[in-house]
């Protein structure tokens, strides 16, 4: 880092203790301000919060309002800031949230927007920010650290980053400050994805579950070549998937790659840092594919992604084999006619891992910014979703109308979700009250949130392949700012090749004898230099992590 940076990053960090200082007189409640109510930073100070009382209600004795840009799912159809837990959550803490919501998706040129006129809410949320961009911004000025305020405001995340080495690597940015609350899976069913089979097929068939890649490509030609729904037509599909990604991943552990989960670098048995698509072993993962797919083995639409297509083969009885959510696009029949894969595929060389297991940190989501008067505050409203207590208000909503306790403790949907009596899908209701479907979310996603809403199909297949997963499953690395100016060109450019090459590999329009060329053009984009930077950031990784 040269002397310029470290002396501006110790002038932003001496601002921060200052203001942190100004704002909080240790005499007051924790996190109620001394006077009005008023956003106004010059009309309205707060108090000082506490480790202990970290989690006293309400956070401020006077109401105050805080800006918010945020994204939500498609399930929420209505103003997102009228869903009831924002209703629930304003009662108890006296702070009003008022949000600037876009669909997932649809809000990056609006959030590039604001970042680049410096026209910023109080914070962010729901907004997912990979560490290189969250560099940037914190270099920028326009996201703060949130480093200074975790242990006394924050202490239900504070305890999270302390007793986990791997996410306080992931979160810990490069200049040692961390920004970012994360979205922390611990439920089975978001680490891995199951993989189901049609049971009541395998069945007519008179063939047990495959445990090798052979044999599995063995039995989906018998699936192809067999009526199985008996309609009289050539229309079963052995193998779905809304996402061709998804059963690259499924298969790379098989194949001797996928060591680190569900990403392009991994470690080779010799224990170097290598790039999973130039491998050889890759190379005969894809030949495999291709087979696949040329023999019409594998959904021949599977780069489309069109979602209403894949729910209509799962109503009319198509599928075989299926790497997706079955209750969106499955259909009722997968209730009766299917079971699942509970381990690994063995492959040619004997290899046998589950690489499509995630990190238990999926992305850092929700941001400071340098224009929120009321930090600690802010802080303590997010922390509270890092409790058992906040878990269940953001994933399960309110106690007694979405969500109660059985004989057991347990905390379980109500029927207005679990059996809607309008016939509405419980993710369909949960849109109409909370925000957590779609993408990324300031809370800790355990199986119990879920209640009865997963099958138990689902929740079984995933755990049982969590046994299989990676002894070390690697998070995103941080960088440098120079290096992560570097990454962005870098990737952009590799990271398209990598993947339109894929797709003429497995569909056969790209010839395998085109590999060294395919990888010869990868040297010429500056796939050497991304490697070195790649090694650089597990280097800070490992750093953290031991």
């Amino acid at each position: 880092m040269n002397r310029k940076r470290l002396v501006c990053l110790l002038l932003i960090s001496t601002l921060m203790i200052m203001a942190v200082a100004c704002r909080s007189n240790p005499t007051d409640k924790p996190g109620s301000p001394q006077t009005s109510g008023t956003t106004n930073p010059n009309e309205n100070e707060e108090s000082s919060g506490g480790t202990a009382k970290g989690m006293e209600f309400p956070i401020v004795e006077e109401p105050i309002t805080l800006k918010c840009f945020a994204t939500y799912g498609a399930y929420n159809k209505g103003d997102f800031n009228e869903l009831p837990i924002w209703k629930e959550y304003e009662k108890k803490t006296n702070i009003k949230v008022e949000f600037e919501a876009y669909p997932m998706g649809d809000h990056t040129e609006k959030f590039s927007l604001k970042m680049a006129t410096n026209d910023l809410p109080d914070f962010f949320m729901k907004v997912s920010l990979s560490n290189s961009d969250i560099t940037k911004y914190a270099q920028e000025g326009s996201l703060v650290p949130i480093t200074p305020y975790l242990e006394d405001y924050a202490p239900n995340y504070f305890k999270q980053v302390e007793n986990d080495s791997n996410l306080k690597a992931t979160v810990t940015n490069s200049d040692g400050n961390i920004y970012g609350f994360a979205y922390l899976v611990t439920s089975g069913p978001a680490q891995t994805r199951p993989i189901f089979i049609n049971e009541k097929w395998l069945g007519k068939l008179g063939e047990k579950v495959p445990s090798t890649t052979d044999e599995l490509k063995q039995l989906l030609i018998k699936v192809r070549d067999a009526d199985l729904n008996g309609n009289g037509k050539a229309d079963e599909i052995p193998l779905i998937s809304n996402n061709v990604n998804l059963v690259d991943h499924m298969f790379r552990g098989s194949f001797g790659v996928g060591s680190r989960g569900y990403t392009n670098i991994d470690i080779d048995p010799e224990g170097n840092l290598r790039y999973i698509p130039t491998s050889d072993e890759y190379k005969q993962l894809l030949v495999y594919l291709n087979e696949l797919y040329t023999e019409k083995l594998i959904y021949q639409e599977i780069f489309d992604g069109d979602l209403a297509a894949l729910a209509a083969l799962g109503e009319q009885n198509q599928v075989f084999m299926a790497t997706m959510n079955l209750r969106s696009y499955l259909g009722e029949t997968y209730k009766e006619n299917f079971g699942g894969i509970y381990e690994p595929f063995e492959g040619p060389n004997g290899d046998k891992v589950n690489s499509l297991r995630q990190n238990t940190v999926s992305g850092q989501n929700t941001f400071i910014t340098a224009d929120n008067p009321y930090p600690e505050a802010t802080v303590r409203w997010i922390d509270y979703f890092y409790s058992e207590e906040g878990i269940r208000l953001y994933f399960m909503g309110i106690e007694g109308e979405t969500y109660e306790f059985d004989s057991e403790g347990i905390p379980r949907y109500t029927d207005l979700v679990a059996k809607n009596p309008e016939g509405l899908t419980s993710e369909e209701v949960l849109g109409k009250y909370l925000a957590w479907g779609g993408g990324s979310n300031p809370s800790i996603a355990e199986d119990t949130c879920f209640g009865n809403i997963y099958p138990e199909l689902e929740k079984e297949i995933t755990q049982s392949l969590l046994q299989y997963a990676p002894d070390e499953v690697w998070g995103p690395f941080t960088y440098s700012m120079e290096d992560t100016t570097r990454l962005a060109t870098l990737e952009q450019d590799i990271n398209t090749y990598v993947t339109d090459m894929k797709a003429k590999f497995i569909t056969g329009n790209t010839s395998f004898g085109e590999w060294d060329s395919y990888k010869d053009t990868l040297n010429k984009m500056g796939f050497d230099e991304l490697m070195q930077i790649y090694q650089r950031g597990l280097d800070d990784y490992n750093s953290k992590v031991k």
